[in-house]
């Protein structure tokens, strides 16, 4: 296991592999069975209080968990991307 990320309820182990398993509270995210097919290339997760979100290898994201907390993403995630370069001073 590379690293654990947790929820209210719910944990997700990502592997070594990239591959991720997840236990514990279904709404919460403990139950990852809608997006388990999606769930290789898995470079890292993160959680809030009741979903998670990996980010693959593509830059893609995945999420599931409760809508309410962001679990029901579905949109394309080229809307993620900057639109351009901001500087700061």
């Amino acid at each position: 296991v590379q690293s654990i990320s947790f929820t209210y309820g719910s944990f997700a182990a990502l592997k070594l592999d990239g591959s991720v398993i997840t236990w514990g509270y279904p709404e919460s995210g403990g139950d990852s069975s809608s997006v388990a097919d999606q769930l290789t290339g898995v470079q890292s997760i993160t959680a809030n209080y009741g979903a998670f979100a990996a980010i693959k290898a593509d830059g893609s994201v995945i999420t599931w968990g409760n809508p309410s907390s962001g679990g029901g993403f579905t949109q394309d995630t080229s809307e993620l991307e900057p639109d351009g370069i901001v500087t700061l001073q």
